[in-house]
């Protein structure tokens, strides 16, 4: 038995023989973060001495509330997109699993850099079932600071197909990858999405989780497990949510979602202010948006709400993506000043099955970026986005990337150009974290837990 064990971000989570024997009375050295938002995180070691008798149930604690963090990769250029990959081209993309990454793109579309999520080892390991189209959601907080997303703890290739096993023998993850500092944490949702996909997760901090899948509503917990991981509640609470959800983003302090429950709003607001209460208690409708289940047939799955038009206050204007073999394609709506959201046109085509979408303004335009079934990054401007309407077929979009063979392009997020007065303050903070860091290494010590 060793005498040491490394931990990053809390824990080892590979069951429970091997969290027994490293906190059976062992010194541990353990890497953990400083508070979140304060320049970035910066990895800090304490060792702690952990009495026998608390091994156990310390093993059963984090054994369902893990997560690691790693930052071997660089920072994230402002203006770039940072797209899910799912597969790294050795193996056919199947159910028993593929390896997931995180490639940053230029606008343009050349590749900066992958970053491999772990998927070997004794940490905690996301993987994706590469012929899950529906997974690999990516959502980027207000800030542009965290970028989260979700798979599997599993090892590749799993004995079955992953979305069918027990969450409890394959546990859902949530990744929240830090745009600033290029590192990302892995934290196990409980035990839910089980039998299930799960799609993606969305934070406000780098600590606080929204995350989605196939079955269970919208789950909250927090990284440091102050918060456990719980779903929405009530079975009428959840079918006023839906379960069978797609995409989770955050837009002018307010959470939304699409879905393919039933006949709630293809793509709606949550009620119940869960930004600060952490669960939302209803999915409420944004008048003309179409409800799941209605005419002509829709499948929802990306969309991104911006501000283009400076008569109307906040956000007035949203885009989103369909996989459906009759209304595939991009899709766009407008609100106007009292209140309503109207249909401002679409680019569809028959084999149009787009499902990733990210989008920022440029002047008086937007520019958009999609991926979808044909494993392509493609890119659109819509010009004078306040007032135009979209037409025509998938020919008006250009072309950037194409993911290689045995590998498929999932959901994205562009990484917004900070306000040129936020840039001094970024640097501030990152002094005083660096200020913070060098303290706490003065006075590292031992504990007993």
């Amino acid at each position: 038995m060793p005498d040491s064990s490394h931990f990053r971000g809390g824990c080892l989570c590979d069951g429970w023989q091997r969290l027994s024997q490293c906190f059976g009375g062992l010194f541990l050295d353990i890497d953990y973060e400083l508070p979140k938002g304060i320049g970035g995180a910066s990895m800090v070691r304490d060792t702690v001495l952990v009495r026998p008798d608390f091994a156990a149930a310390i093993a059963v604690a984090l054994l369902f509330s893990c997560s690691i963090s790693s930052s071997d990769a660089a920072p994230i250029t402002p203006g770039n997109l940072v797209i899910y990959r799912a597969g790294s081209g050795t193996n056919a993309l199947g159910s028993t699993g593929n390896d997931v990454f995180l490639d940053e793109y230029t606008t343009a579309g050349s590749l900066v850099q992958s970053i491999a999520m772990p998927a070997t080892g004794v940490g905690t390991k996301l993987i994706t079932a590469g012929n899950a189209t529906s997974e690999g959601a990516m959502s980027i907080s207000p800030d542009g600071t965290w970028i989260g997303f979700s798979g599997y703890n599993s090892t590749i290739p799993a004995a079955t197909s992953i979305t069918a096993t027990n969450s409890v023998a394959v546990p859902r993850v949530a990744g929240l990858f830090n745009t600033t500092t290029g590192s990302y944490s892995l934290t196990v949702t409980g035990t839910w999405f089980s039998a299930a996909s799960p799609r993606g997760a969305v934070t406000t901090d780098g600590n606080k989780i929204w995350a989605i899948g196939g079955n269970s509503g919208v789950v909250y917990g927090t990284v440091d497990s102050s918060s456990p991981f719980v779903t929405s509640g009530t079975t009428a609470t959840t079918a006023a949510i839906g379960t069978n959800l797609r995409v989770l983003g955050m837009y002018g302090n307010e959470l939304y979602q699409s879905t393919a429950s039933g006949s709630l709003p293809t793509v709606g607001q949550l009620a119940g202010n869960p930004l600060v209460n952490g669960l939302p208690t209803a999915s409420t409708f944004l008048p003309n948006i179409p409800r799941q289940g209605g005419t002509p047939t829709t499948s929802r799955y990306g969309f991104t709400f911006l501000d283009t038009n400076a008569a109307v206050p906040g956000i007035d204007t949203m885009y989103t993506v369909d996989d459906s073999a009759t209304s595939g394609g991009l899709w766009k709506y407008t609100l106007d000043t009292s209140g309503t959201w109207n249909a401002s046109g679409s680019i569809t085509a028959l084999t149009g099955a787009l499902r990733g979408l990210a989008g920022g303004v440029n002047g008086s335009d937007v520019q958009l970026y999609m991926t979808g079934s044909a494993n392509t990054l493609w890119t659109y401007t819509d010009t004078a986005a306040a007032t135009s309407t979209l037409s025509g077929t998938l020919s008006a979009f250009t072309s950037i990337a194409i993911a290689s063979g045995s590998t498929a392009f999932r959901g994205l997020s562009l990484v917004p150009v900070p306000e040129p007065g936020v840039t001094g303050l970024l640097m501030a903070a990152g002094g005083a974290a660096a200020w913070m860091l060098r303290r706490r290494r003065w006075n590292r010590g031992s504990r007993v837990a």
